[in-house]
This record gives C-alpha cells, sequence and structure tokens, in this order.
C-alpha cells in the first residue's frame, strides 16, 4: 500500500521525516499526499504526509479533514457624531461627539459551519502540539457593542 510506504527524497533515499513537500518528493514516495494553500504566501503546496508517524494517526489526517478556511466577517465598525457648535452655547459645551461601536459583529461567509476561521490555533499556539490551523473547539470571539460620549467644557 503506498499511502503506508514511507516517504522518500528525488533520490528514492528514505526521509524518515514526517512531511515532505510534494515537489521534493521521490516518483514512488509513500504517505498520503495532501493538496492546500499556503497560510503566509496564498500560494498552492502540496505535501505527502506519513500517516504512520507518530502523532498523525491520533489526528486522522485526510482530504475528509480538511475544510476551506476562507471566511469573510465585518470586525469592526465605529460611527461618531460630533454635534455642530451652534447647538452647544446654549448648554456650555464646546465640543460633544457621541460614538456607537460594534466588534465581532457578524460572520458573513464560512464555508466551515459553526466555526470561526479566525479563532483556529495557528501553528506552535499554546496546546496545540506544534500542528498547524487546528480547530480546537475554541469558544467563538465575543460581540460587543457600546457607546463613547465626549464632552469639552
Amino acid at each position: 500500500n503506498p499511502v503506508r510506504d514511507p516517504l522518500t527524497d528525488a533520490s528514492g533515499t528514505a526521509t524518515g521525516g514526517v512531511v515532505i513537500p510534494a515537489a521534493d518528493a521521490g516518483n514512488n514516495s509513500g504517505g498520503k499526499l495532501i493538496n492546500g494553500v499556503d497560510p503566509v504566501t496564498g500560494s498552492d503546496v502540496s505535501y505527502y504526509v506519513d500517516l504512520n508517524a507518530d502523532g498523525w494517526n491520533k489526528f486522522a489526517i485526510g482530504d475528509e479533514f480538511l475544510n476551506d478556511a476562507s471566511y469573510i466577517k465585518l470586525r469592526s465598525v465605529a460611527l461618531s457624531y460630533t454635534l455642530p457648535k451652534k447647538y452647544l452655547s446654549k448648554v456650555k459645551l464646546s465640543n460633544l461627539k457621541v460614538g456607537l461601536y460594534a466588534n465581532n459583529l457578524w460572520l458573513i461567509n464560512s464555508a466551515l459551519e459553526f466555526v470561526d476561521p479566525s479563532e483556529i490555533e495557528s501553528p506552535n499556539s499554546t496546546g496545540n502540539q506544534g500542528h498547524s490551523f487546528i480547530e480546537g473547539g475554541q469558544a467563538p470571539s465575543s460581540k460587543s457593542m457600546g457607546l463613547n460620549l465626549q464632552l469639552t467644557f
């Protein structure tokens, strides 16, 4: 079974590693071919992953567990209005500014139902054992809304 065969480099030598870029792998390299997108550059990437290596079996790496984490989110909105000075002279104020704000207001589009992709753990975050971009059941981002009132006498 090629998926269980060891990962090999272009010369056919077993690498002894857990992951090898597909471009560097040999023609008969074992492992599972995983296609994705580099989180930093956005370019397409492909890796062969040794599913028999310690740790990888625990996560059952496979295409069926890989998801598109693209999303559109309205993270922050702030609106403010400064009252014209002609209305302030009667109340002895030199400036009155009123504002509303909201954070984490709307997850507009996400292919992952019930998961906020912005909350997925990045590589080497505390507690993810060094594995990249794992959804670990984090609590969703809290929504907050408020009012700002700025008075100048």
